[in-house]
C-alpha cells in the first residue's frame, strides 16, 4: 500500500567471499543449534550490500559498502580442507567478561576483533584431539594437554558467551529484529557401572568378595555386607529413589547401564539376572535410558552392537543414547562406531580429572567429522562436572566440591546454558569415602531433604 514501508526481513544473511562445509557447520551451530532462526549464506555482493535486514559480513575486504552490518574477519581455519596442527592465540578485551581464540590485526572497521567462527570450529570439532600423542591408560586425552587447560579459561563456556556476545550485536543493530532466547536447563545423567555393592552376583564372586574382606579384616565394610546379605539394612548402592527425585527439581534425568560381559575393570552385575533386568525395565517406564559401552566397545563395533541389543532386548525399545564407560573415547573412530551403531546422542564429552567445558559450550552440538569434512547426525551432549573428578581426581571436600558446582552452574545460568551432571549410584557409601556426598548430591539438583 501507498505510503507504507515495507517490514525488513526476519532472515539473517550472511555474505562470505568463501563457502565450506566448516562455514555452514559454524552457521548451523549459531542460527541452528544456540539461536534457532531463518538465515541464509551468500557470496552474491550486490545482494548482501542491498539487503534490508540482519547483516553478517565474514571474512576480509569488507569495508565498502558494509555500514550497518556485523562484520567478523576471518583467521582462515574455516577456509581450509586440510588438518593441520595449529597453535591457536588467546586474547582479551576489556569490554568483554571472557577471553578469546583466534585474534585478527584489525583491517578496516570490524565489530570483533578475532574469527568468533574459527573460534566455535576449533573448540566443538575437537580440532586438537586429532594431533594428541601422549594418552592415558585408557586411551583418553588428559584435560592437562588441551589448550583450555593451559590457558586456564577450561571452566568457561567460551562457544556459550561469545556466540550470545555476537547475537546481542545483531540486537543492538537491528533492536526490530525478533531474536531468539535461551533458557537455562539443567540435566541430571547416572552411570550405573555396578548396581548393588553386595547382592545379586554369582555365588563364586560372593565367596570371593567375602574371603577378602576377611583376610584383610574390613570389619566394618564385612558387617555391612552381613547386614545386607540377611536384608537387615538396604544395599548401599541402592541409591535408586534419591537419583529418581532429581525428576523433581531437573529438566531431564538419563541413566546409562553398563551391560558388558565381566572384566577386571568391569565387573557388572550380568545382565541376565533376573533383578538386574527388573530394575531396568523398572527405570526405563519412567526415564530415558541409554548404553554404557565398555573398555572393549572403545576399539569394537561389534562389542557397541552387542551391548546395545542387550539393553534393547531387556527394555523393549530402541537405544539411541550412550556415554563411553571411563570416558574413553578417540576421535574420529569411536563416534563413527557409534553411528555405525545406531546411536544418535553420545554423553561422553567432558575429562575424568577436571571439571568445565570440553568443547567450550554447554548444549548439545552435532559432531563434525573432521576427516571426512562433514557435519554428522551425531548429537554431542557435553557434561561439566561428574562426582569422580571431583572427590578422587581435585581430592575436593564436599563442602568445595558444592562451591565448584555452584561455580560451574552460575556461569551456565548466565549464558542460558544446560548444566550437566554426571553421578553414580554408588557415589554415597560412606565406607568407601563417601560421607557428605550426598549433600553435594543434592546441592547440585535441587532436592530437598535428609540423607539417602
Amino acid at each position: 500500500m501507498f505510503g507504507i514501508k515495507p517490514s525488513a526481513p526476519t532472515e539473517v544473511l550472511v555474505y562470505s567471499g568463501m563457502d565450506s562445509p566448516r562455514l555452514r557447520y559454524v552457521l548451523h551451530i549459531i542460527f541452528g543449534v544456540l539461536y534457532p532462526c531463518a538465515y541464509r549464506l551468500t557470496a552474491n555482493w550486490e545482494e548482501w550490500v542491498s539487503f534490508q535486514g540482519v547483516r553478517v559480513g565474514y571474512g576480509c575486504g569488507l569495508e565498502d559498502g558494509a555500514s550497518g552490518s556485523v562484520r567478523i574477519p576471518s583467521d582462515g581455519l574455516v577456509e581450509y580442507s586440510s588438518i593441520q596442527p595449529i597453535t591457536p592465540e588467546i586474547c582479551s578485551d576489556p569490554r568483554f567478561v571472557y577471553p578469546a581464540l583466534f585474534p585478527v590485526t584489525s583491517q578496516g572497521q570490524v565489530d570483533f576483533s578475532f574469527d568468533l567462527f574459527s573460534m566455535v570450529f576449533f573448540l566443538l570439532s575437537r580440532y586438537e584431539e586429532y594431533f594428541i600423542t601422549q594418552r592415558d591408560v585408557f586411551g583418553r586425552m588428559p584435560a592437562k594437554e588441551s589448550w583450555q587447560y593451559k590457558w586456564g579459561i577450561l571452566e568457561y563456556p567460551l562457544v556459550d558467551y561469545w556466540v550470545g556476545q555476537f547475537i546481542q550485536s545483531l540486537r543492538v543493530k537491528w533492536p526490530d529484529w525478533a531474536a531468539p532466547s535461551r533458557k537455562f536447563t539443567r540435566q541430571l545423567t547416572c552411570d550405573i557401572d555396578i548396581a548393588w555393592a553386595f547382592l545379586h552376583r554369582p555365588w563364586w564372586r560372593q565367596a570371593l568378595a567375602l574371603g577378602r574382606d576377611v583376610w584383610r579384616w574390613r570389619r566394618e565394610h564385612l558387617c555391612t555386607r552381613m547386614r545386607v546379605w540377611f536384608r537387615r539394612i538396604p544395599d548401599p548402592y541402592d541409591t535408586y529413589p534419591l537419583l529418581e527425585k532429581a525428576h523433581w527439581c531437573t529438566d531431564e534425568v538419563l541413566f546409562f547401564f553398563l551391560l558388558s560381559d565381566y572384566a577386571p575393570n568391569e565387573r557388572a552385575i550380568s545382565y541376565r539376572h533376573p533383578k538386574m533386568r527388573a530394575l531396568i525395565r523398572s527405570l526405563s517406564e519412567r526415564f530415558e535410558l541409554g548404553i554404557h559401552p565398555s573398555l572393549a566397545s572403545h576399539r569394537s563395533l561389534d562389542a557397541v552392537i552387542k551391548e546395545k541389543k542387550r539393553l534393547e532386548h531387556i527394555t523393549g525399545k530402541e537405544v539411541i543414547r550412550s556415554r563411553q564407560h571411563f570416558l574413553a573415547f578417540s576421535l574420529p573412530e569411536t563416534y563413527r562406531r557409534l553411528e555405525q551403531a545406531g546411536i544418535k546422542w553420545d554423553y561422553s564429552m567432558g575429562y575424568a580429572e577436571c571439571p568445565g567445558f570440553r568443547a567450550g559450550i554447554s548444549v548439545a552440538f552435532p559432531w563434525y567429522d573432521l576427516y571426512a569434512e562433514r557435519m554428522t547426525s551425531l548429537m554431542v551432549q557435553p557434561f561439566q562436572v561428574m562426582d569422580v573428578t571431583l572427590k578422587q581426581y581435585q581430592k575436593l571436600q564436599p563442602a568445595e566440591a558444592m562451591a565448584c558446582i555452584a561455580r560451574l552452574q552460575t556461569r551456565v545460568q548466565q549464558v542460558g546454558g544446560t548444566f550437566s551432571l554426571l553421578w553414580h549410584n554408588s557415589s554415597f557409601y560412606g565406607e568407601e569415602g563417601w560421607d557428605g556426598w550426598d549433600a553435594v548430591f543434592r546441592m547440585a539438583t535441587g532436592i530437598k531433604g535428609g540423607p539417602v
